[in-house]
This record gives structure tokens, C-alpha cells and sequence, in this order.
């Protein structure tokens, strides 16, 4: 009885072991995409504008993702 459950909480750690992996990758590949958005707003030239001209800010909105407000 003790060999089938060893199997049955083998089998389920791996399976445990795999979902971790994968959200991590998730994790890690969503913390590269929102580091090179940062990385090109950062390197990109600020454009300079009349002061009668509306201004536009970005901010991150709850989810991470850039949220551009137009002022």
C-alpha cells in the first residue's frame, strides 16, 4: 500500500513541480516585456511642446500596464 501511494504523491508533485514552472515563466516573461516597454519609454526623446499644447503622462494602471492619460 505504501509504494502506490509514493507513486500517487510522485505523480503529484510533479504535476505541482510543472504549474510552478510555468507561472513562473509567466512571471518572468511578463517582468521582460514591461522592463523593455520602461527601457524604450526611457531611451525614446521627449518631445518638447508649446504650452498651449495638451500634454499626455503615462502611468501604470493596477494590472502593470501603461495607462495614458491625456491632460
Amino acid at each position: 500500500m505504501r509504494v502506490v501511494q509514493y507513486k500517487q504523491r510522485c505523480l503529484l508533485d510533479e504535476k505541482r513541480q510543472k504549474a510552478l514552472d510555468l507561472h513562473l515563466n509567466y512571471i518572468v516573461d511578463q517582468t521582460a516585456k514591461y522592463s523593455h516597454w520602461l527601457t524604450e519609454g526611457l531611451t525614446q526623446p521627449q518631445e518638447i511642446s508649446s504650452p498651449s499644447a495638451s500634454r499626455t503622462s503615462s502611468h501604470l494602471g493596477s494590472d502593470g500596464m501603461p495607462v495614458f492619460i491625456k491632460s
